[in-house]
C-alpha cells in the first residue's frame, strides 16, 4: 500500500519520458485495478495511513491502460492476460474469454509465457 504512491509516481514519470512504453502502461493498468479493487480492510488501512485510495484509480482506467499497452505491443502475452483479468472485474465475460484465447494462441516470447498461458487456460475453464 505504501509503495502504491511511489509506483504511481514512477510510472507517470516513465510515461512522460516515453508515452509508447508498453510496460509502463501495463504497470499503470495493474496499479489502477489493484487500487480500485482493494478489500475493505485494505481500504481502512489506506484511509488511516495514506489518506485514502487515490480517486483516479478505477477498473475502467485499468482496461484502457492494458488496451494501450496492447496497441503498442500486441504480441506481449501478459498484456492480454491482464486485460482478461480486468474484463472479469468489469463483468465482461465475453471480452475476457477473447483475451484468454489470444493468450493461448500467441507464440511464446518470454520466459514466463508458459505460466501466463496456464493461467489463461484455467480462467477459460471457469468462464466457459
Amino acid at each position: 500500500m505504501q509503495l502504491s504512491k511511489d509506483v504511481k509516481s514512477a510510472v507517470d514519470r516513465a510515461l512522460e519520458l516515453d508515452p509508447n512504453d508498453d510496460v509502463a502502461w501495463h504497470v499503470l493498468g495493474r496499479w489502477h485495478r489493484k487500487m480500485a479493487t482493494l478489500g475493505w480492510i485494505q481500504k481502512k488501512f489506506a484511509n488511516m495511513f495514506l489518506g485514502g485510495i487515490p480517486k483516479e484509480a478505477s477498473v475502467d482506467s485499468s482496461a484502457k491502460c492494458f488496451q494501450r499497452a496492447i496497441k503498442i505491443n500486441p504480441d506481449h502475452i501478459n498484456h492480454h492476460l491482464e486485460l482478461g483479468l480486468t474484463y472479469e472485474e468489469l463483468k465482461e465475460k465475453e471480452k475476457a474469454i477473447e483475451q484468454y484465447q489470444l493468450v493461448l494462441n500467441l507464440p511464446k516470447k518470454d520466459s514466463d509465457d508458459d505460466t501466463h498461458k496456464e493461467e489463461a487456460k484455467e480462467r477459460l475453464k471457469k468462464l466457459q
